[in-house]
């Protein structure tokens, strides 16, 4: 099994566990989360750790190390227990400064991996989801217009949202972003 990278954000490569450790999210035969001492943070200051993971394009600036299973990138919060930021948000602090409260950063050019402070721009969620929207990204969406105007009009007649999720193949969550219109608000 190949080695994983630490969690940390260092982009230094982990080992393999030879026993379960569940106290720590530790599996026998997975990759450690974190290499020995990084124990979810790390000693070198934040700003060298994001910048020895990106790659300066053309056009983008990718983040080389790991990614979540979404596409984003995350790194560890200096201090322990101070928890994961994702990194394009770490970009806009590093250049910008602190991101105001309950706003999003968002990205102008639609690559998760890109950090470049000119590609980013700061949003409401309700900005997020217009921008989605507009630049057609929901297209890999098992929903499209049609379906939306279904699910609302099914719910209207008493039928669960569990039972919409299980009908329309997708989360509950989407279901219910749908409903409140949070998600596919014109359609």
């Amino acid at each position: 099994m190949a080695d994983g990278l630490c969690q940390c954000g260092c982009g230094k490569k982990t080992g393999v566990a030879r026993q379960r450790d569940p106290r720590r999210g530790v599996l026998k035969g997975q990759p450690m989360r974190y290499l020995q001492g990084h124990g979810g943070h790390c000693r070198k200051p934040l700003s060298d750790r994001f910048w020895s993971m990106i790659d300066k394009g053309p056009d983008c600036w990718e983040w080389s190390g790991r990614l979540r299973k979404d596409g984003y990138a995350q790194i560890a919060r200096p201090g322990m227990g101070s928890g994961m930021e994702l990194v394009h948000r770490v970009s806009w602090e590093i250049h910008n400064g602190q991101i105001p409260d309950g706003m999003s950063v968002l990205h102008r050019c639609d690559n998760r991996k890109c950090v470049r402070p000119s590609h980013l721009f700061i949003g409401t969620q309700k900005d997020n989801m217009a921008d989605c929207a507009k630049k057609e990204r929901f297209s890999h969406s098992k929903l499209n217009s049609k379906l939306v105007k279904e699910i609302r009009l099914l719910s209207k007649t008493g039928l669960r949202n569990t039972e919409l999720q299980s009908k329309y193949g997708v989360s509950y969550s989407s279901i219910w972003q749908i409903l409140t219109g949070k998600t596919w608000a014109h359609a």
